[in-house]
């Protein structure tokens, strides 16, 4: 189904997209890492994208949809096939992005240096692993 035919197509999120609020709302696409802020109107179409309403029956705006399709934020279907959209708020302010020290090394040995010999504390894979499930259960982008 190509998107000459949207109006008459079943419309869902697309299984890699997800709507987030951070600052403002957002689309994220996690297969390319793309962050696309929406306003709020593109945010309440977006959650009635659930697989079970026609295109033409959810908004005349076609240029948007048509959009939304060429970057893979919707899905064209044609019968319905519902699933839940769930609207991500994250935590004030937003974490989108997670450094995290996996090594207690330096490389240098700079004659400056006032730190010292560090210590070498790798952190453990299991450990490493919890963080970035709960960060992106806050609201961070990437697990």
């Amino acid at each position: 189904m190509n998107d000459l035919n949207w109006a008459s197509a079943y419309l869902r999120l697309h299984k890699k997209a997800s709507i987030k609020i951070l600052e403002n709302p957002f689309v994220y696409h996690a297969a390319k890492d793309e962050l696309y802020e929406i306003d709020n109107l593109a945010k309440d179409f977006l959650t009635k994208c659930n697989g079970t309403s026609k295109g033409k029956d959810l908004t005349s705006d076609s240029g948007f949809v048509r959009y939304c399709i060429e970057e893979e934020l919707l899905e064209l279907l044609v019968s319905p096939d519902p699933v839940n959209i769930f609207v991500n708020e994250a935590v004030n302010p937003s974490l989108r992005y997670l450094e995290l020290q996996l090594l207690n090394r330096c490389n240098l040995k700079c004659l400056h240096c006032y730190l010292g010999s560090s210590e070498h504390g790798d952190m453990a894979l299991g450990d490493a692993l919890k963080i970035t499930r709960e960060f992106s259960d806050i609201g961070g982008l990437r697990p």
